[in-house]
């Protein structure tokens, strides 16, 4: 049996389960009952299976996306997880956020139409906060 995990330079190095090289433990994905809490195969690895699986299984994707949008619909507690991750990562990448709509101005302006439409009477209220203050002014 040889041994997957050496320390090298004085960083833990761990050997890939499918390329068998060594590499550092950042260069793994995250798994809690992991040895070192990271998982057999590295992320370089881990990525050409994935996209080799999605290429042998063209129907993948759309399957999977239909699951989670039929969760999303149907387990609020699913889709307040979901809402509170975004909104962290929002918060977290404002920067990103705000070059992102300047990239992409066509598909923000659509979403907000489609907000306004199932909001209609967030900006009502809005407005008439808005008057409010002016005529106290």
């Amino acid at each position: 049996m040889t041994n997957k995990y050496k320390v090298i330079d004085g960083v833990q190095h761990k050997q890939c389960s499918r390329c068998r090289r060594y590499k550092p433990i950042d260069a793994f994905n995250k798994m809690k009952n992991g040895k070192f809490g990271v998982m057999g195969e590295c992320r370089v690895c881990a990525s050409k299976r994935t996209k080799q699986y999605v290429k042998e299984h063209p129907e993948y994707p759309e399957r999977y996306n239909a699951r989670r949008r039929e969760r999303y619909k149907n387990e609020p507690a699913y889709r307040m997880l979901v809402e509170e991750r975004d909104r962290k990562r929002r918060e977290t990448n404002p920067e990103y956020y705000k070059e992102w709509v300047k990239q992409n101005p066509e598909y923000h302006k659509e979403y907000q139409r489609k907000w306004r439409r199932t909001h209609p009477g967030y900006y009502d209220k809005y407005r008439m906060k808005s008057k409010a203050n002016k005529t106290e002014i």
